[in-house]
Order: C-alpha cells, then structure tokens, then sequence
C-alpha cells in the first residue's frame, strides 16, 4: 500500500508498471482505480477551494458596494446613494407624471452639542435622529444621511400637500423628544425645507438646491420648523450668506471696531462705565450697527470670534485713557453655553492688562435661561477674579425674580422700552417704579436705558435713580472721541 499512495498520477502508474512487469492484472486495476479517486478529491478540494474563494471575493465586493453609498454611522444611504436614487425617481415620477417631494433637515444648534459635549455624543445624537425619522416614514419612501447633521428623504408615492405637512410634523414632534446621550438629557430640534417637482424644479439636481433652501429659510424664520421653497425668500437668505461671508472677512480685515456710549451718574452727570457697542464698516453696505449685523454673526458662529475680538480692543483702548472708567462688553446669550467662556475672557484680561475690575459684563435673561448651570458657573468663575455682571434689558425676559436671587448682579439695567414712556404713561411709569423699589430693596444699583429727553433724566432721579444713559448725554462714540466725554467737567 506504500507504494500505491506514491502514484499520483496516471503517467508514474504506467512507468510504475513498466518497472515491475511481474504485477497481476488485478494489482494494476486496483492501483489505477486508488490513482483516479486520489486526483478527482484533489480536484474537489481545488474546486471548493475556488468557489469559496470567489464567494469571498463577491462579498468583499458587495460590502465594499454597501459601504460606498451608505453612512457607517446610522446605516442610511449617503450622499452618493441619495444622488442616485434621486434621479431614479424622478425619471419614474416624471413618466408616471407624478408629485415627487425632496426634505432636507438639518439638526438645529448641533455645532454646540459638538462643542460643549463632545463628538461621541454628537454621534449619539446623530443615531437617534436617523431612528427616529427612519420610523415616521411609509417602507418605500426614502432616507439619506448626506453628512455632519444633514438628512434628506425623498417621498414619490401618493404625494400631495396634506401628505408632506403631516410627515413634517410628525418629524418635529419625534425630533423635539429629548435625547440621553453621554449620561445627559438632550434637547434638540430640527428644521426641514421642502421642495417639489414638478412646481418647484424640473430636474432632480435643482430640486436639491432648492430644497436646502427652503431649509435655511426655515432656520432664518427661527429654526424647528418646516419651511416651502420660496423664491423671494430664497434672495433674502443668498443676501445673509453673503453678509455672513463678508462678515468673516471683515473680522480679518479689522472692519468691525468698538463704539462707546458712557453711562452717566444722574446726580452730578459723571461717567460710571463706558458700554462697547460693535460697529461695521462694510465696504459694500457702508455704516453699520449692532443690530444690523450681530443676528448674522450668531447664526454663521462668529460671535466668540467677534466678542473676543471687540473685548481685545477695548481693553487695550481703556489702558489709554486717563481715567479707571470700566467698561461693559455685552455677552451673546450663547455664549454662556460654552464651558471656556470665562477662561477666554480671562485670557484677554491678562493679554491686555487691563483689571477685571475694570470689566463689566452684559448678559440678559435669556442668556441665563438657556443653560442656568452652564452660565451660573461661568458667572462664578468671573467673579471670582474681580469681573462684575450686569443683568441687562431687565423686564423683557422671564423669571427675574429668581435671577436676581441666585446671581451675583453688581447692577441692573432697565430696559429702554420702559423709559420711553415715562411722562406719558402712568403704567409705564407704575411699572418702572415698581422695579426701582424692587432694585433697591435688593441693593443692586439701576441703569435706565434709552433716556433721550431732560424730563426723563428729571422723573428718574426723582424716584431714586441712579445711572442713565441714552443719547440726551451722547451717542455712540469711535474710540478717539470718548477720552473728551471720560475727560469733561462734572454737570458739563
């Protein structure tokens, strides 16, 4: 048997054969028949070996196929597979002569969940979403994450406008159910664009375009919300991004400079703090103020960038002057949001030289109302080294009461809505003296915004106000026309 298991093949059997010729014609079958069996199992294990190899081969292929349209986070189609798929339909919808709708929603404020908690629970938050809309669709409608906190669906079956409302607002009902993630609690929301073909587009690479802008004017109409593609809309919102990109450069370019306004003693009319009031000199629009263009920083997440920046200068302006006149730098209700807020501010401070001391910041109700721990220990940190916070447009918000308990406030403003009518309007005037009383059974020190007129600074200073300003003692100022205003005689 030895020797039978050395013949592997036909051909060393024949020579085998030849060399022992005294073998029994039996024995040479028999070798034959061992030889046969040995190859065709070689051949079987060869050939299996084969098959699997090309089964392994296809399904690489096929996972590779997968991998390349569809998101490795959430598991839906991608951008790639979107595309696709989009143009599949709306040759189906276009021959069936058929409504189709494109969605795109974009995850509201996910930037800052990104910031402040980390890009785990971004992920995190990011899965969620795509559960939560993979649930509220109908089996053949279709959902793609296209990248970052960007989804889109496409709906051609059935479609009409009471279809689309309703899918919408189930989307935002399912979007605004918190989210645990990382150990905290969530709050997100989400704002969708509509468009459709045919009314909106005729082609699906349009369609897109204008389904992404009817989802930025959603969030320029104050985001967790659903919005329709409108043109007339649509030039507004082109109008913003350019302002945003033009914003950013200026940053760059030093466009953007303080303005001062001071905020006068009303008993011997002497500067108590200067306020810094941004300023843009656009080589495009020409002059602009704060209001004009600070909505637009905040939505394009250049506030930090702008307040530093603003901050930065007028430290270094205030070194200048003859006097220890503070100054008062106004907080993005964001911004308190942020953990590092205080530590750049302190940065600053150290950067420039000036005292915190010398720092006021303005930060309103709402800034607190949106993250009350966040900004509490922000407002802790500050004020441990020497910086004083000032609640700003006091009587426009909500809950002031319980901050003014719970916050270390150094002075209140009331807000100029409430002096305009002073002399005019006895609840106006019921309601400004109430907060006077309330400020000074609390010991905080008031500032009356917007006084524009002798006989407002006269009626305030009657009911036991202390500081004004407003455009009866000046105007916004630049920063070589303040030192005259820091430096003029008591009583002018």
């Amino acid at each position: 048997m030895a020797l039978l298991i050395r013949v592997n093949s036909f051909e060393h059997l024949y020579r085998f054969s030849r060399a022992h010729e005294s073998w029994q014609l039996d024995e040479f079958f028999t070798a034959l028949m061992v030889a046969s069996i040995a190859l065709a199992v070689q051949l079987i294990i060869r050939a299996g070996k084969l098959r699997r190899e090309v089964q392994r081969r296809r399904l690489a292929e096929s996972k590779a196929a997968m991998m390349a349209r569809h998101d490795p986070l959430t598991g839906l189609a991608n951008r790639r597979l979107f595309e696709e798929e989009c143009g599949r339909r709306m040759v189906r919808a276009r021959r069936r002569n058929h409504v189709l709708a494109l969605i795109f929603l974009d995850l509201d404020r996910f930037k800052q969940v990104n910031d402040n908690l980390g890009h785990s629970v971004g992920d995190q938050l990011l899965q969620a979403l795509a559960e939560r809309l993979s649930g509220a669709l109908r089996p053949y409608d279709f959902v793609a994450r296209l990248g970052g906190d960007e989804f889109a669906i496409i709906l051609d079956e059935e479609v009409d406008d009471e279809l689309v409302a309703g899918l919408s607002q189930r989307i935002l009902t399912a979007v605004a159910r918190p989210v645990r993630a990382g150990g905290r609690v969530i709050d997100t929301t989400v704002s969708l664009g509509v468009a459709m073909y045919p009314q909106d587009a005729s082609d699906w690479q349009t369609l897109i375009q204008r389904a992404d802008i009817a989802m930025y004017q959603a969030k320029a109409a104050g985001r967790n919300r659903c919005a329709y593609f409108d043109a007339l809309l649509d030039k507004r919102i082109r109008e913003r991004l350019t302002l945003e990109e033009e914003l950013r450069k200026g940053l760059a370019r030093g466009e953007v400079v303080p303005f001062y306004q001071p905020i006068i003693n009303l008993d011997d009319e002497s500067v108590n703090a200067v306020e810094v009031l941004a300023r843009w000199q656009n080589p495009r629009l020409g002059f602009l103020e704060a209001g004009q263009f600070i909505p637009v920083a905040e939505d394009a997440g250049l506030i930090d960038e702008l307040y530093l920046h603003l901050l930065r200068t007028a430290c270094r302006d205030a070194q200048s002057w003859a006097s220890e006149t503070p100054i008062a730098v106004n907080v993005a209700p964001g911004q308190l949001r942020h953990l590092t807020f205080c530590e750049k501010t302190i940065a600053v401070l150290h950067e420039t030289g000036l005292p915190a001391s010398r720092l006021e910041l303005e930060i309103t109700e709402t800034a607190l109302v949106e993250n009350i721990e966040t900004a509490h220990a922000n407002i802790s940190r500050l004020t441990s080294v020497g910086v004083r916070i000032v609640l700003d447009d006091f009587g426009t918000g909500y809950s002031s009461l319980r901050h003014l308990r719970e916050f270390p406030f150094d002075r209140v403003k009331i807000d100029r809505s409430f002096v305009m009518g002073l002399g005019q309007n006895e609840e106006s005037e019921k309601i400004f003296r109430s907060m006077l009383g309330l400020c000074a059974t609390l010991g905080l020190p008031t500032v009356a915004e917007g006084i524009e007129a002798e006989d407002q600074a006269e009626w305030i200073r009657h009911q036991g106000g202390v500081s004004g300003q407003g455009y009866l003692y000046s105007r916004p100022v630049p920063a070589q026309s303040i030192a005259a205003i820091l430096d003029r005689p008591k009583g002018r």
